[in-house]
């Protein structure tokens, strides 16, 4: 029996193009990692959760993985006019990363801040973008 009428997929690397396996594949990444962020729904952006307790940003950028100064020089240029990241919350984020990437929390080291000395929650450090 002949097969007729298959719809292949282009080999284009133009992610846009609906018609690409690029594009099926980032519409699947983008469903399974922040479905309320592709549906366009508001306070999907910030600072979340994942499954094991790793705070992410957009489409699973898990924030555990690289130090937090990597992540704040990576992110500036998609930041909205007038946001940057603060030398507080590059601390808050590395304190709950924990030194060196190994996943024990560290205390907080900002002289004269409410948490230092302290070692941070997860709700501390995900508020942090919104503490002056």
């Amino acid at each position: 029996m002949p097969l007729i009428g298959l719809h292949e997929l282009t080999s284009s690397t133009d992610a846009t193009s609906t018609t690409s396996y690029e594009y099926f594949r980032n519409e699947l990444i983008k469903l399974n990692e922040n479905a309320h962020l592709k549906a366009g729904e508001q306070g999907y952006l910030g600072l979340l959760t994942d499954s094991v307790g790793h705070l992410f940003i957009g489409y699973g950028y898990d924030l555990y993985v690289r130090p937090a100064a990597d992540s704040a020089a990576m992110l500036a240029s998609h930041l909205a006019a007038g946001v940057t990241i603060t030398a507080r919350q590059i601390e808050y984020m590395d304190a709950l990363r924990g030194t060196k990437g190994n996943g024990v929390s560290r205390a907080i080291n900002l002289p004269g801040d409410p948490l230092n000395g302290l070692i941070p929650t997860q709700k501390q450090v995900s508020e942090s973008p919104r503490l002056p």
